[in-house]
């Protein structure tokens, strides 16, 4: 699937940040910090076409992301290649906990700020993003103690 860089990216690293709203690394074997700055149809402010707050569903997406991330170190069946939420609007797809409540609250979210055409009009510039071959939990950039659902991308030798 083909997209840019967005709102919420993919999480596709083997040591992903906690954090979510600029998520979108991309690497094998560190985390490299991805866009978040593409194009976005909630900014703040905003609304959709059905005059609902962009920006207040934007929020809830992250916030749900960020928490459907997160695994208890050492799991082994938390995180799944497989197991990813799509972006708001552009960007690849985020890595998350199979077993969290919240990738279900995610979904939910990024449906609500589809359907509130918070995206019309936004224009994705076409990129590959790399399907992860495997996934563990890692710790998070930043903090010893958070550890989030993170991909590799490709098999060391």
């Amino acid at each position: 699937m083909a997209h840019a860089g967005g709102d919420a990216g993919g999480a596709t690293s083997s040591a992903g940040d906690a954090s979510v709203g600029d998520a979108g690394e991309t690497s094998n074997g560190g985390a490299t910090a991805g866009n978040a700055g593409g194009p976005s149809g909630g900014s703040a402010g905003s609304s959709g076409a059905s005059g609902v707050d962009c920006a207040k569903l934007k929020q809830q997406y992250e916030s749900a992301v960020a928490k459907a991330r997160a695994c208890d170190a050492g799991s082994t069946d938390e995180c799944s290649p497989s197991s990813s939420v799509e972006p708001l609007s552009c960007g690849c797809a985020v890595l998350v906990n199979a077993r969290s409540e919240f990738t279900a609250v995610a979904k939910k979210a990024r449906q609500a700020y589809r359907d509130a055409k918070c995206v019309e009009g936004v224009a994705c510039a076409a990129i590959a993003c790399v399907a992860p071959v495997a996934a563990s939990c890692a710790q998070g950039i930043g903090s010893a103690s958070s550890f989030v659902c993170a991909a590799v991308t490709a098999v060391a030798n």
